[in-house]
């Protein structure tokens, strides 16, 4: 079992380490945890600085807008800012899409791995 944890971790590594500054956006813009978190994370792969920092900031935008318009909610609670859930929204969006590339890229190495072989003449 430990074989295939350390396998995951080293292609979840190449993963952080192969992405781009839309890979970076993309993993914070996922409802998982707070930039902290993710922050972290990322220290602990290859990742390179630059596109991290760029994506950082792009994907910071959209958070705080999200509790800007919360904070307002907050404010005048007898009205509802529709605003404060377009975050949430695009939050939801990106993981519906990753989780559903995720099972296809699995479903298809099943697939592969369960074909017979053709012989060989």
């Amino acid at each position: 079992m430990a074989e295939r944890v350390r396998g995951r971790l080293a292609r979840l590594d190449g993963w952080f380490a192969r992405q781009s500054v839309l890979g970076v956006v993309t993993v914070r813009l996922l409802p998982v945890g707070g930039f902290g978190l993710i922050s972290y994370g990322y220290g602990t792969t290859g990742a390179r600085l630059r596109p991290f920092l760029i994506g950082s900031v792009l994907a910071s935008v959209p958070s705080a807008f999200g509790y800007a318009a919360m904070g307002a909610a907050v404010a005048s609670p007898g009205d509802i800012n529709w605003l404060a859930i377009a975050p949430a929204g695009l939050g939801l969006v990106a993981s519906t899409i990753i989780v559903t590339k995720w099972r296809r890229s699995r479903r298809a190495a099943r697939a592969a791995t369960t074909e017979p072989v053709p012989a060989s003449a």
